[in-house]
C-alpha cells in the first residue's frame, strides 16, 4: 500500500473500532490496540476518551488526530466524487459565514501617456455558504467486521455512499436553472459537438472548466478513437483537454462546470456507531413500524457516517447542460 493511501485507510480502521466497540471509546481503544496496524488510530481514539468527543472534530484538534485522518479521507473522495474534484479548483470559503464573491470580472488596459485611464467595473455580491447535511447509514453484521476484509469493505463502501449522497445532492442544485440544450445525438463526432456547446457557455477567460458524466457516457469516451479521447478512461481522465469525473447522478446528461464560478467549503466527516438501534431498512424510509430490524437482534452493527458541504452558484453562466446525452 503507498504512503499516501495510509490515512485514508485509517479512518476506515477508526470506523471499524467504532463499530466493534459499540460506539464505546474504552472498548475502541483496546480493539485499536489489538487490531489496528497504525498507532495513529488508538491515539485518536485514547485522546478522545477524556473530556471530549469525537462527534466535535474541533475538540482539542491539537491534541489527537481525527481531523487529520478524516480529511486524508476525504481527500480519497477527489476523483470519486463531483463535489470534491471540482471543489478542489472552485472558490473556497468557510460554512455559514457571508461572504462577498466577484460576480463579474475588472479589466485592465492600455493607457496611452496623456491620455485619460478608463475606469474598470466589477461586479460583487455578497452570500451566505449555507451547510447542507450529507449522510450515510449502513448495517453490516458482526461476522463481516470481524473478518479479514473489513477496512477494506468499509473504506469502499464508505468512499461510494458519501460520493454518491453528495452528488446527487449537489449535481440537482448547481443544475437547476442552468442553461440546457438537447444532445446532437450519438457517436464520438456528435459527442464533441455537444462537449463544443457547454465549453462555449461555461468557458471564459480564466474559468477552470469540468465536465460530470454518467457512466454509459464515459464508457463511449473511453472506447473513442481520436486524439480528443487519448486520455478518456471509463473511471474518469480528460476529453478534448478537459477533465470529466463519472458519477451516477449525471445518467443522461452531460454538465459543464466552471470551477471559478462556484463557491465551496465542507467539513469533516463524522462517524457515529451503534448496535442498539432500530432501523427502517429502505433507502427511502416512510417512518412506522414496516421494514423495522433491531440491530441488536439480527447481530448487526450500524455505522452513520456525516458530513456537512456546502456549494453555491456565483455566476450564473458557471453551468451548463446537455440533455438526452447518449453518445
Amino acid at each position: 500500500m503507498k504512503k499516501s493511501q495510509l490515512p485514508a485507510t485509517e479512518f476506515s480502521q477508526y470506523a471499524k473500532c467504532l463499530m466493534l466497540s459499540n460506539g464505546d471509546l474504552f472498548q475502541a481503544k483496546r480493539v485499536a490496540e489489538e487490531h489496528c496496524t497504525s498507532n495513529r488510530v488508538p491515539s485518536v481514539i485514547k485522546a478522545a476518551i477524556a473530556a471530549g468527543s469525537t462527534n466535535d472534530p474541533a475538540w482539542a484538534g491539537n491534541i489527537y488526530d481525527v481531523r487529520f485522518i478524516a480529511e486524508a479521507f476525504a481527500a480519497s473522495l477527489v476523483g470519486v466524487s463531483a463535489f470534491d474534484t471540482i471543489a478542489a479548483d472552485s472558490r473556497r470559503a468557510p460554512l455559514a459565514t457571508r461572504v462577498g464573491a466577484t460576480i463579474s470580472a475588472g479589466f485592465g488596459n492600455v493607457t496611452a501617456e496623456g491620455a485619460p485611464m478608463p475606469v474598470t467595473q466589477m461586479g460583487f455580491a455578497a452570500t451566505t455558504l449555507a451547510p447542507r447535511r450529507i449522510t450515510a447509514l449502513c448495517a453490516v453484521t458482526q461476522e463481516l467486521l470481524r473478518g479479514p476484509f473489513a477496512e477494506q469493505f468499509l473504506d469502499e463502501e464508505m468512499v461510494n455512499a458519501v460520493a454518491v449522497a453528495q452528488d446527487t445532492a449537489f449535481v440537482t442544485t448547481i443544475t437547476s436553472g442552468a442553461s440546457s440544450s438537447a444532445s446532437s445525438g450519438t457517436g464520438s463526432a456528435n459527442a464533441l459537438k455537444d462537449i463544443r456547446t457547454l465549453l462555449d457557455k461555461v468557458n471564459s477567460p480564466g474559468a477552470v472548466p469540468y465536465l460530470i458524466l454518467g457512466s454509459t457516457n464515459a464508457n463511449a469516451l473511453a472506447t473513442s478513437d481520436g486524439t480528443p479521447f487519448a486520455k478518456c478512461t471509463p473511471t474518469g481522465g480528460e476529453v478534448a483537454g478537459v477533465p470529466y469525473v463519472v458519477s451516477s447522478a449525471a445518467p443522461t446528461k452531460a454538465v459543464a462546470v466552471d470551477a471559478r464560478s462556484l463557491l465551496t467549503g465542507d467539513d469533516v466527516i463524522v462517524l457515529e456507531s451503534s448496535k442498539q438501534a432500530t432501523l427502517e431498512m429502505s433507502s427511502t424510509p416512510v417512518g412506522g413500524a414496516t421494514g423495522q430490524v433491531a440491530l441488536w437482534q439480527a447481530n448487526l452493527v450500524g455505522l452513520l457516517a456525516s458530513r456537512l458541504i456546502g456549494y453555491e452558484v456565483i455566476r450564473s453562466a458557471g453551468v451548463a447542460v446537455v440533455t438526452g446525452a447518449a453518445w
